[in-house]
């Protein structure tokens, strides 16, 4: 309940923002005309009679209103849906006395000016529900037809944009008044009843898909939940057979027939799989379960971090005999260390597994303008054209990759996507089948020198 109540409010207040804005782009076009009315005085008072001084006080009181509406929702509202509520209600009913004022300024029924309240009608109705939006709605129609009225029975002086005798012989045929009042009250109630009924039918369903999107979010977490808990129950029985079968291979206990041998060691790779499988998968977890405002960003020395990552994988590119080349340049991030150094582990170690032996692995990170550019190129196996968009995804493997290597488990990269996605940066591939990919990262470059602890 509370939940919804806060996104009532802020939405209200969103709804407040934006009639304010709005407000001071029509503000901005009243005193425009009254400034081409005042330059081309001479020429438009020919044709017409644009009242320069009324609008000027009417844009000088809009802005008064509109600095006072800016301050009250900012630093007077208390986060309360009422008084944000009655904010907006204020703000709508002074603007439709404004907006007949203008009307009936420029001439009322003798130009199409006096259509433009139903620009208010539109808005409530998008912003207000069909009973709100339909009082709106009717004090729009009231005001715009009393100031009708009251010309015709010469209450009020009539006032005409257009000098000629058009309005005089308007307002001499009381049919026709008649006619254009009720054309006003069926216009006026045809948009709200459209408006407001398609504008209902988009807030349910925003209001259905807000509802499908927490469902999704709870079912996420509760997956990272168990996958989470699962992987460190996993963790611990894995280790102790992987490490029997271990002794068993080494034959510390005699000599192993052949036969079981053989499956002795397969239960040893398959446990080493595994032990990878449920370390990624928990990695995994632990990245996608926090929302990247909840994570904890430093500066991040990139250079520092890369450098650490290849002394780390050194061993295995030895083995694999792989050479490994790096160009590093300073640079720093604003981001999780810990984050970065998974992805980054990830992403390299990749490069090696699916090198080809002899191959070579270059790692690249430089500064591009406001961006800080990590490449890391491979002349391996390479990725198939039809498969560059599915590399990403968890546990894909695709068939050359899991022929190369046998412990693949297809979450390395969907980790890389996921802690790029919580620190704003983005990745290119480009890849070509037996001859190796190249893995493009950007992030934007940490700047502020009083951020950066050297």
């Amino acid at each position: 309940m509370k939940k919804t109540n806060s996104f009532q409010y802020d939405l209200v207040q969103n709804n407040i923002h934006w009639f304010i804005q709005l407000r001071w782009l029509t503000i901005t076009t009243i005193l425009t005309a009254c400034l081409i009315s005042w330059i081309f005085y001479p020429y438009i008072h020919k044709k017409f009679h644009f009242p320069v001084h009324e609008f000027f006080w009417l844009a000088l009181a809009l802005f008064i209103l509109n600095a006072l509406y800016l301050i009250h929702s900012k630093y007077i509202i208390p986060k309360k849906n009422f008084h944000a509520y009655w904010n907006l209600y204020i703000q709508i009913v002074i603007d439709l006395i404004l907006v007949s004022v203008c009307t009936y300024l420029t001439g009322g029924i003798e130009t199409p000016f006096i259509f433009t309240f139903l620009f208010h009608v539109t808005l409530v109705c998008i912003f207000l529900n069909k009973i709100q939006s339909f009082f709106f709605t009717t004090i729009s129609v009231l005001l715009t037809e009393t100031f009708i009225v009251l010309e015709f029975f010469q209450a009020i002086p009539q006032k005409s944009l257009i000098l000629t005798d058009f309005k005089i012989k308007i307002y001499q045929d009381a049919d026709y008044i008649i006619f254009y009042i009720v054309s006003i009250f069926f216009i006026s109630y045809a948009i709200w009843y459209l408006v407001s009924t398609l504008s209902d039918r988009l807030k349910k369903r925003e209001a259905m898909l807000a509802e499908y999107n927490d469902k999704l979010v709870a079912v996420s977490k509760e997956r990272s939940k168990f996958i989470l808990i699962a992987g460190h129950e996993f963790k611990a029985p894995l280790a102790a057979i992987q490490s029997y079968a271990h002794i068993l291979l080494k034959e510390y206990h005699g000599k192993l027939p052949e036969p079981i041998a053989k499956v002795v060691t397969r239960i040893y790779e398959r446990c080493n799989k595994l032990n990878i499988q449920v370390k990624e998968m928990i990695q995994l977890a632990n990245i996608t379960s926090m929302a990247a405002q909840d994570i904890v960003k430093t500066p991040c020395n990139m250079k520092e971090i890369a450098e650490k990552i290849i002394a780390s994988l050194k061993t295995i590119a030895s083995e694999k005999q792989v050479s490994l080349h790096f160009s590093l340049e300073p640079a720093f991030v604003y981001g999780n260390e810990e984050q970065l150094e998974i992805m980054l582990s990830n992403l390299i170690n990749n490069a090696i597994v699916y090198s080809k032996e002899q191959g070579e692995v270059k790692v690249t990170l430089k500064k591009d303008g406001q961006d800080v550019e990590l490449k890391v190129q491979d002349r391996g196996i390479g990725i198939a054209p039809e498969n560059l968009e599915k590399i990403f995804e968890e546990h894909f493997c695709a068939k050359n990759a899991v022929l190369h290597n046998k412990y693949a488990t297809g979450l390395g990269l969907a980790i890389v996507k996921n802690v790029l996605k919580n620190h704003d940066g983005n990745i290119t591939v480009e890849s070509e089948l037996d001859k190796g990919s190249t893995f493009t990262l950007y992030f934007k470059e940490l700047r502020n020198e009083k951020n950066i602890d050297h």
